[in-house]
């Protein structure tokens, strides 16, 4: 018999995206379902919405509730969850309709109590998994030393986003760990409530599958940009302290989040000022001097990479490319599809890449057009914040 498996939405504003999202959650192949839609006090047709589609479906539990926070409407839907096994999907996000039965068979089957899965990101093409299937036992581990390695070594990537919706937790572990977050805590509220969640757990099951799709709006909370960024941050350095002096191996644990910390403080300065702050070092200026150089990767290192090597004369770059250049764009410099390599005539390709499997994975794929190795580039990024910590 499948166990209750309750899953809490909370929503706030997000009438353009809430039917798709409902829907997809009805339409899960797994069926024994509880759905909590938590209304936070949403002034547009969310909560009507809402409404609409308990009517249709029983298994839709709604809580319309004064605007309180993310955190009280997750704690508003964990209060009257009454599944085995708890899930998040954020209101203006959707799922694969095998999710919860793909995370269900995995946390079972390997008797856990925790599973994370990837993410795709809004345009499809950008899948964001998580590295291989794995399945962490902490009696075997030193606990500590593993969460570390999960979330907070930047330095390497990290294995496990922070963000709680992409993963199925036992129901009495996550409301445990949830009770640990302040109500007010809205930045970071996911990385605290995790990490809490990790400390109780005795196993993880970690999937490179995607099931998740995460939507990102320019004006959701996560993306304002404005100086509040700063003191955010500060408020969660508080609480991962308090975090960290608990966990009874203090040092370990807090070099790893003061990292953590001092990046995502140079990760929101450099959304307010993005020619002046870099997060990822570019380390490779004498190596390039008088060569021509193809940068491949436009993300976040990719960015970082290309504002660094106009500022050296000395390096010719001739072409920026991703293989997802027909979504991004740059003001500064057109980013071209991987094709265009072949019609330029250049020296070096320097892969701008966190993750040294994706690397791999981009090589393979430049060695198939006849590119040699000889000519290819990668080094592990070094993180702005590791060079300046002088813990």
């Amino acid at each position: 018999m499948t166990k209750l498996i309750s899953i809490i939405v909370p929503i706030y504003n997000v009438e353009r995206y809430l039917t798709k999202c409902i829907d997809s959650i009805i339409s899960q192949t797994y069926k024994n379902l509880q759905i909590i839609l938590v209304d936070d006090g949403s002034v547009d047709r969310s909560g009507e919405i809402c409404d609409a589609c308990q009517e249709k479906d029983g298994r839709i539990v709604v809580i319309h509730q004064e605007n309180k926070g993310l955190v009280s409407a997750r704690k508003a839907g964990l209060h009257i969850a009454k599944g085995e096994y708890v899930g998040f999907v954020d209101g203006d996000d959707y799922i694969e309709e095998d999710m919860y039965e793909k995370l269900f068979y995995a946390i079972r089957n390997a008797d856990a109590d925790m599973v994370h899965a990837g993410y795709f990101r809004n345009d499809e093409t950008q899948v964001r998994g998580t590295g291989d299937h794995a399945v962490i036992d902490f009696h075997d581990a030193d606990r500590t030393s593993g969460i570390i390695e999960l979330i907070f070594d930047l330095k390497k990537g990290q294995i496990m986003s922070p963000c709680l919706c992409f993963k199925l937790f036992k129901a009495d572990l996550i409301k445990r760990s949830y009770e640990t977050v302040p109500d007010a805590q809205s930045y970071g509220e996911d990385l605290i409530s995790l990490c809490s969640t990790l400390y109780l757990c005795k196993k993880v099951v970690i999937l490179e599958e995607a099931y998740y799709h995460y939507t990102i709006r320019n004006d959701s909370i996560m993306n304002l940009v404005n100086r509040q960024m700063l003191l955010r941050q500060n408020s969660l350095r508080n609480c991962l302290e308090e975090l960290a002096l608990k966990s009874g191996q203090y040092d370990e644990l807090w070099e790893a989040i003061d990292t953590y910390w001092l990046t995502g403080i140079l990760d929101d300065l450099k959304k307010i000022y993005p020619e002046a702050v870099r997060v990822f070092h570019f380390p490779l200026v004498e190596a390039l001097r008088n060569k021509r150089v193809i940068l491949y990767g436009a993300g976040a290192v990719g960015r970082d990479y290309y504002s660094q090597i106009r500022l050296y004369m000395s390096i010719n770059l001739v072409a920026w490319i991703d293989q997802n250049a027909q979504n991004m764009e740059s003001e500064y410099c057109e980013i071209e599809t991987v094709n265009h390599i072949l019609t330029r005539e250049f020296d070096y390709i320097v892969i701008a890449v966190l993750s040294e499997r994706q690397a791999a994975h981009i090589k393979e794929e430049l060695a198939a057009m006849g590119i040699g190795e000889n000519r290819l580039i990668w080094s592990r990024p070094v993180l702005s914040s590791v060079m300046k910590n002088t813990r």
